[in-house]
């Protein structure tokens, strides 16, 4: 039990020994800065950041990354451009399965010309000892007796489908925000405007001329020593937290999330 009481009064000891240390900070800040001409940055939340997602012209999305756009012609799968597939022919990947082929009977003797040419008036053309009716438009003929779809310029004819022509078009780029909008660490805002610089869902402005960047706080004819820089520099954290989980979009009021120091907000 002793051991116990004396843990608790060391804890005690040592949890008063940092509050009296916080406070002897506070209170040497309070004695250096708030004799010191200064003003806090002007600052603005833009809300909460969306995440990149999209590809900007001349690119296209593509699972997740962006790409050159293929060829009029050409469809993207990844890094590769496929040639499309015509109207009634089915797409497999990197071949087009054509339709239905047709027969064309079962042939004219040879002297039989006139009757072949007048009962189909496309003519006819003679497939060894025979004649047949030549076949339709976008068709040819397979062997004697059958016409089947023609291939898309550009494709090799390998029977029943036709094997589409490809090229790359190289490694593709991460996703990124709207043209509209600005990058920073991984998530997409809307531009700060004029005057002002974003960091994360925040836009900060800029310290009057003269006068020295110290966080959120500026300081005229004066340097940023240490100890200041990186409570004002918290500062900025804070206030940048609050924005995030908030979602504020408009002004920010600096002053109170510093108190203790009275300042206005830099013009």
């Amino acid at each position: 039990m002793k051991i116990l009481f004396f843990i608790a009064a060391c804890l005690i000891s040592f949890s008063l020994a940092h509050l009296r240390e916080e406070s002897e900070k506070l209170t040497y800040l309070n004695d250096k800065v708030n004799n010191v001409q200064g003003c806090w940055l002007s600052a603005k939340g833009r809300g909460v950041g969306k995440p990149i997602r999209t590809c900007n012209d001349p690119k296209e999305k593509n699972g997740l990354l962006c790409y050159p756009q293929c060829q009029s012609g050409y469809v993207g799968v990844g890094p590769v451009c496929w040639q499309s597939c015509p109207n009634k022919f089915r797409d497999d990947g990197a071949f087009c399965f054509k339709p239905d082929s047709y027969g064309r009977g079962i042939g004219y003797a040879l002297t039989n010309k006139s009757e072949c040419e007048s009962e189909n008036p496309q003519g006819c053309e003679q497939w060894g000892l025979l004649l047949y009716p030549k076949c339709s438009q976008s068709f040819h003929n397979a062997a004697c007796c059958v016409c089947s779809p023609d291939c898309p310029s550009g494709m090799t004819d390998i029977g029943i489908s036709c094997a589409k022509n490809s090229y790359g078009r190289g490694v593709g780029t991460p996703l990124e925000c709207e043209s509209t909008e600005q990058y920073d660490a991984g998530l997409c805002y809307p531009p700060c405007g004029d005057n002002f610089k974003g960091i994360g869902p925040v836009c900060w402005g800029f310290c009057p001329k003269d006068y020295t960047q110290c966080g959120a706080l500026c300081l005229k004819d004066q340097s940023c020593a240490d100890q200041i820089k990186q409570y004002f520099e918290g500062v900025v954290d804070i206030v940048k937290d609050f924005a995030q989980k908030n979602y504020v979009q408009g002004f920010i009021d600096v002053a109170k999330f510093a108190e203790g120091f009275i300042y206005d907000v830099c013009k």
